[in-house]
């Protein structure tokens, strides 16, 4: 047998809901760009470092020779033909493809935060510069290099690329998410539990549990 929500519940969900969308955007705006300036510039690398923002003078690296021959580099060009490639999730962290002009395809973890433009955005293209990043040998797990495989494969397995370094943090959006959404929920019910309440105090509700199920609870404390 189908059982519904009550009226009461439905209506204190609905009290509570407009209180739970002004909370959030109220820390959505006046709280969250501060939380999140803080949190980007503890995480943020010094110059030069892998996953820190690439400097004028950092490598450009164009094939996989290149990258093996320097030690830190940084890769460029169309936003769209440099970060298009695809590449899955692993262990909660995104990958990419790195397509290179020798016709590698390489695994590579990016500090999307500290891509920075190289040049004027144009009205079909817009240049970038990825951070600044290593090769790291070793290879890699078979479940990460299938999940490359419908986005076109990987021409190596034992290295990637490393643009994260230790100073990777999380995107403006996902970190948001990762706060909001359990805020929003917390609220939600937090309010409609408490706007229940004062109707039961007032006599408008009945209580949440009827008055047998209340006191089977209260005895088996």
């Amino acid at each position: 047998m189908r059982r519904r929500l009550r009226f009461d519940i439905w209506l204190s969900l609905l009290l509570a809901l407009p209180i739970m969308l002004g909370i959030v955007w109220l820390f959505n705006h006046a709280v969250f760009p501060a939380l999140y300036e803080s949190y980007a510039a503890s995480n943020a690398g010094g110059a030069g470092t892998v996953g820190a923002p690439a400097a004028g003078d950092t490598f450009r690296a164009r094939t996989l020779d290149e990258m093996l021959e320097h030690g830190t580099f940084t890769f460029g060009g169309d936003l769209y033909a440099v970060l298009n490639n695809g590449g899955p999730f692993y262990k909660s962290r995104r990958w990419e493809a790195l397509e290179l002009e020798d016709g590698s395809r390489i695994a590579a973890r990016i500090n999307h935060d500290a891509i920075r433009d190289d040049g004027e955005p144009g009205l079909y293209s817009h240049d970038i510069l990825l951070p600044v990043g290593t090769i790291v040998h070793g290879e890699l797990p078979a479940e990460l290099v299938e999940g490359f495989a419908p986005y076109g494969g990987l021409t190596r397995t034992d290295l990637m690329v490393d643009m994260e370094g230790g100073h990777a943090v999380y995107g403006y959006d996902t970190l948001n998410g990762y706060i909001v959404v359990p805020m929003q929920l917390v609220l939600l019910v937090g309010f409609a539990l408490l706007f229940h309440r004062i109707g039961v105090k007032m006599g408008l509700f009945p209580p949440i549990l009827p008055r047998r199920a209340r006191e089977k609870t209260e005895a088996a404390k």
